[in-house]
């Protein structure tokens, strides 16, 4: 499904848009137009009640991830009576978009990545107002759930269990060894937590079609997911996470376990030439295959239908081949170049 609006003035914005419904609805129609008007007219409402020049990039549809949005559509997709639940799933993709615009800001401004900020048109937010972003953002969480609990009580259960283990984690970040990767399931903890409110998206689910005795296997299901997305943030950020010493699936790997204190240009070539040539695009492939393979067990061990959902893992799995690709067609030039040096 394409899209056409006046709205979307950014070219690349735009076609991330695109790839993101060509996923989403990779050979199955799981996402109706409507849905999508959805999402626009309602970020737009809510950008409306804050006339705040700053905040016009906050509530844009097409700065933060859309998958989001729409991420709860596919867990009910193969349900035969999904449409009595369609109005309230619609909510829990905007609370899902609104989690994710949440995490990331907090995200970027505590790793101090101004530079991905700019880049997502969102320069003009400022680190000594976060609180009041967040506070915001939480307001319109609170505003959005009352359309769909009917006991509030039911959703501030599930957002406090999971807030608490988000704020704990983000607390306890700064003492975070960057070698935390040595130990795989110290850092799946670590990692898993920085995006725990994710999981609300699927706790709202089950709540909405009564099937909360699978909270257990929808968690497992998403913290492999999670580890998937990590995973894919990783491999395109190697030097920014070894510069601001975060932990990565990388940094133990190239350092050799070792803390790397500074940066120069010897360091940077070093590091992308082990990358390269030393089996990080193959340790990246081994990766991959896992987090892959560990969605489609934890899914198989769900009793509830998620084709649609495994659809997309399916197609995810196809762009992330090509992004390999690439990689290793880089690599080959600099076996190339090397060979010519000799």
């Amino acid at each position: 499904m394409k899209v056409v609006s006046d709205s979307f003035n950014d070219m690349h914005k735009r076609r991330y848009f695109n790839d993101t419904m060509d996923i989403i609805n990779y050979n199955r129609k799981t996402i109706r137009y409507t849905d999508i008007i959805f999402y626009f007219r309602t970020l737009k409402e809510i950008r409306l009640k804050y006339p705040f020049k700053e905040l016009e990039s906050l509530f844009d549809p097409l700065n933060i991830y859309p998958f989001y949005y729409f991420m709860p559509f596919l867990f009910i997709s193969d349900l035969h009576d999904k449409g009595q639940y369609i109005e309230r799933i619609r909510y829990v993709g905007i609370i899902s978009t609104l989690i994710a615009r949440r995490a990331i800001l907090t995200d970027l401004f505590v790793d101090e990545q101004y530079e991905q900020l700019i880049s997502r048109n969102m320069g003009d937010l400022k680190k000594e107002y976060l609180g009041y972003y967040l506070q915001i953002i939480d307001v319109e969480i609170n505003n959005i759930a009352s359309k769909i609990f009917i006991e509030p009580s039911s959703f501030y259960a599930f957002y406090n269990r999971r807030f608490n283990e988000y704020v704990n984690i983000m607390l306890m970040e700064k003492d975070v060894s960057p070698l935390i990767g040595m130990d795989e399931k110290a850092f799946k903890k670590y990692a898993v937590g920085k995006s725990i409110l994710h999981l609300l998206v699927s706790d709202m689910v089950l709540y909405i079609i009564k099937k909360q005795e699978l909270t257990h296997q929808f968690d497992n299901m998403m913290k492999s997911f999670i580890m998937y997305l990590t995973l894919q943030d990783d491999v395109l950020d190697i030097m920014e996470d070894i510069q601001k010493q975060q932990p990565s699936h990388f940094y133990p790997w190239i350092s050799d376990g070792k803390i790397i204190e500074s940066i120069d240009e010897n360091v940077e070539k070093a590091v992308l030439l082990k990358f390269y040539l030393g089996g990080g695009i193959e340790r990246c492939e081994d990766l991959i295959n896992k987090y892959v393979e560990d969605i489609i067990t934890a899914v198989k061990k769900i009793n509830h239908p998620l084709k649609s959902w495994l659809k997309v893992i399916e197609r995810m799995s196809l762009k992330t081949k090509d992004k390999l690709d690439s990689f290793k067609a880089v690599r080959d030039e600099l076996h190339f170049f090397l060979s010519q040096q000799e």
